[in-house]
């Protein structure tokens, strides 16, 4: 995970497999809290007893192929976050404990998410927990 990290990165296409623990972390609030900005062009995200993706808080221009969490917290998680996160493929979530995909406190960013399948019917997680930002699915399965 990237913690107390400032500036941009780009990371281009990436590939993350995990299993128990969170797939891409990035902790910008500290302390010490910095600014900092993660682009990417492409890739997935794949991850099983843990969190897909943890961003907070940032911003963001990245595009992701796919992202698939089984089991954790929550699938994706949003908290703070600006610009614009997109994934063109599925994301497939289930086995939660909490919202399969959430955004929480105050982001100002646009999400954007092909085809979004959540089961979370064996666990206590729900579905998509929306606090702000704009949320765009083209389709739920």
């Amino acid at each position: 995970g990237l913690k107390g990290t400032g500036g941009t990165i780009d990371i281009g296409t990436f590939i993350v497999f995990k299993n128990n623990g969170t797939g891409l972390l990035v902790d910008a609030k500290g302390p010490p809290a910095t600014t900092f900005a993660l682009n990417s062009s492409g890739g997935s995200v794949d991850t099983t007893s843990g969190t897909a993706i943890d961003l907070d808080p940032l911003t963001v221009g990245m595009t992701i192929g796919s992202v698939i969490a089984t089991g954790g917290a929550s699938g994706i998680i949003f908290d703070g976050v600006a610009g614009t996160f997109t994934v063109t493929g599925a994301t497939n979530i289930s086995g939660m404990a909490d919202a399969g995909i959430s955004a929480i406190n105050t982001n100002a960013g646009t999400f954007n998410f092909n085809t979004v399948t959540v089961n979370n019917v064996l666990s206590t997680g729900g579905g998509i927990g929306w606090a702000s930002g704009t949320l765009n699915v083209t389709g739920l399965a």
